[in-house]
């Protein structure tokens, strides 16, 4: 220290801060001396091993112990044990025991049990119980339950004739609880199933005369006046038919010694009443291979098809187990290329069918390929030659002129068809224009009104918008390209839709979007089912075309409606036409609910058709 002087080990000056190690929780404190050491704040304890100082729950009293048990401080916490004398009746004893400590009580000393006078009472530490005294039998209502609330001192009744009721040629037999009778050899008991003992009558004597039928080796019993039964000796087994009338043929037991008889192991062995005394069978899941000495030698019987290692099928072939060995068996579609023709499905190859998948074969588009057992084989189709034959059919030219007849093309009439030798081309002749570049010559249209890049056919109706598009006229509407624009009249009205063919509909973020895949699919098949629609009803003649305004969220309109899609539509129709504007709705709906089973066309299902407004 600054004073130069050595401090003791563990001493501490109390006003430095962090005198103490703070991992260990130690405090500067008075040694009693004089002095200051690191030691542990009152109520606390040093672990000997990690040498922290932990909180002494039992000291502090910081604890949950009953006030009649022992509070033991722990590395971890503490325990609780109820002291001696006290019973532990805590709720949860096994993860919190000393918790409830009851006084243990002392019946028996106490004087508060209800043992029999002839009995002793055994204290337990939850009770008590009662045991009779030697020479004393238990009489309790329920003796298994709790004994010893009845005892009575045993009695020989067979000491003094006056206690029993044994017949004068029976037998007396004393019991712990009372006593038995049996009538003396030579005697039958005439009534053995009430009361065995008490009638006994001399017996006939059949069984020392030949007026039994027990087999030699069966002890015969006198029953009744002419009445005998019959019990095999030990060491035979009874194989009489007669279930009712035993002892009739006893048999020597060879079966269960196995010196006596020479049956497999894995045979049953079965007495029988032969010169051969017994006989041998394989039991099942083994086979018998002596049926000369049936059971003498049983060979098990191996699934080889269930161990890989016990059978040398192809992985590809299926394995059938049999009584002695197996065969393997090509799968179908596969060809066997077993080297030994005795022992098939050795060697199984696939059959692959190159024509089902173009990666697998080489033939031309123009040529039909032929599956064969080894290979595929390419044939160029009639009216194309074979430009390769060292590699036939994976080079096919026509040789059809398309141009010659116009089923084989479809130029427009008003283009030329040019003959090539990959097929044909058409050319728009001026003064007609292409209007299908994607398509060369089969759309072939006057020239007309200019509309950048495009040029709008007047005869037609069409009109270049500001967009630089050809469209009809405001008022004016058409069914496809390529048709005349029409004045019409137009009605709103909205759907509601909840399946796609097999698929459910529901409301997403992609179908407020019009520019969206999703979007335009399901406008493009909801516009082409109502127009199927009203091609089914008295106004298909003036029906022009249906186009969607948007799609919505069935649940914003009605708020039960938690599925599906709301489509919102206007329908166009030749002016003039309607003679009827509410049959623009009532002819739509009519067809679709009664006669198309709620279905749009061929697409959609409607659960429901809400008609919200119209305008025209």
């Amino acid at each position: 220290g600054p004073s130069g002087k050595c401090q003791t080990t563990g001493t501490c000056q109390p006003y430095l801060p962090n005198a103490c190690d703070q991992r260990r929780n130690e405090e500067c404190l008075p040694d009693g001396h004089g002095g200051f050491t690191c030691q542990c704040p009152a109520n606390q304890v040093r672990h000997p091993v990690t040498q922290i100082c932990l909180v002494d729950e039992c000291a502090s009293g910081i604890h949950d112990c009953d006030r009649n048990a022992n509070c033991i401080n722990t590395d971890e916490k503490y325990i609780c044990t109820c002291r001696e004398g006290y019973i532990d009746e805590s709720p949860d004893q096994a993860r919190k025991p000393g918790r409830v400590c009851r006084p243990q009580a002392n019946e028996c000393v106490q004087g508060t049990h209800n043992c029999s006078e002839n009995a002793d009472c055994i204290n337990l530490p939850k009770g008590f119980l009662c045991r009779c005294k030697p020479n004393y039998v238990d009489f309790s209502p329920n003796p298994q339950y709790f004994g010893g609330t009845s005892c009575k001192p045993l009695v020989d009744e067979c000491a003094d004739k006056s206690l029993n009721t044994c017949s004068q040629n029976a037998i007396c037999i004393d019991t712990m609880e009372s006593y038995k009778c049996k009538c003396k050899e030579g005697f039958i008991d005439h009534d053995e199933l009430r009361n065995p003992g008490r009638v006994c009558e001399p017996a006939n004597r059949l069984c020392e005369t030949s007026q039994n039928d027990c087999d030699k080796n069966a002890k015969c019993i006198e029953k009744d006046i002419n009445e005998y039964i019959c019990i095999c000796e030990p060491g035979f087994i009874d194989r009489s038919p007669d279930p009712n009338k035993p002892g009739r043929i006893c048999l020597e037991r060879i079966c269960t010694d196995p010196s006596k008889h020479d049956c497999h192991p894995a045979a049953v062995c079965t007495e029988v009443a032969t010169p051969e005394r017994y006989t041998c069978s394989c039991r099942n899941g083994y086979i018998d291979m002596d049926t000369r000495k049936p059971g003498r030698i049983c060979k098990e019987l191996v699934n080889e098809c269930l161990d890989p290692s016990l059978n040398d099928c192809d992985p590809k072939a299926t394995c059938h187990d049999l009584q002695e060995g197996y065969k393997c068996t090509c799968p179908p579609n596969s060809k066997d290329l077993s080297v030994d023709s005795q022992k098939p499905g050795r060697k199984c190859s696939v059959l692959v069918n190159e024509c089902a998948n173009p990666n697998l074969n080489n033939c031309s588009r123009f040529a039909n390929c032929i599956d064969r057992e080894d290979g595929y084989e390419c044939i160029c189709k009639d009216g194309y030659r074979d430009e390769n034959p060292a590699k036939p059919g994976t080079d096919c030219k026509s040789m059809v002129n398309e141009c010659e007849s116009p089923n084989l093309n479809n130029c427009d009439q008003n283009a030329k068809c040019v003959d090539t030798e990959e097929g044909y081309r058409c050319e728009c002749i001026p003064p007609y224009v292409d209007q299908n570049p994607s398509e060369p010559g089969t759309i072939c249209r006057k020239e007309g009104l200019p509309c950048g890049e495009l040029t709008c056919q007047e005869d037609l109706g069409e009109i270049c918008s500001d967009d630089q598009m050809c469209v009809c006229p405001d008022g004016q509407k058409r069914s496809g390209p390529g048709e005349k624009c029409r004045p019409v009249e137009s009605w709103s009205l909205p759907l509601w839709v909840i399946r796609q063919n097999n698929n459910e509909l529901n409301y997403n973020d992609n179908l407020a979007n019009p520019s969206s895949y999703q979007y335009k699919e399901l406008v493009k098949a909801f516009e082409k089912g109502i127009a199927e629609s009203y091609a089914n009803t008295p106004l298909k003649n003036g029906f022009v075309v249906a186009e969607v305004r948007e799609i919505t969220r069935p649940s914003d309109f009605i708020k039960d409606w938690d599925k599906g899609i709301l489509y919102n539509f206007t329908v166009h129709f030749v002016r003039g036409s309607v003679a009827s504007p509410p049959r623009v709705f009532t002819d739509l709906l009519d067809y679709i609910t009664k006669q198309n089973k709620f279905e749009v066309g061929n697409t959609f299902f409607c659960n429901n058709i809400i008609i919200l407004n119209s305008s025209s």
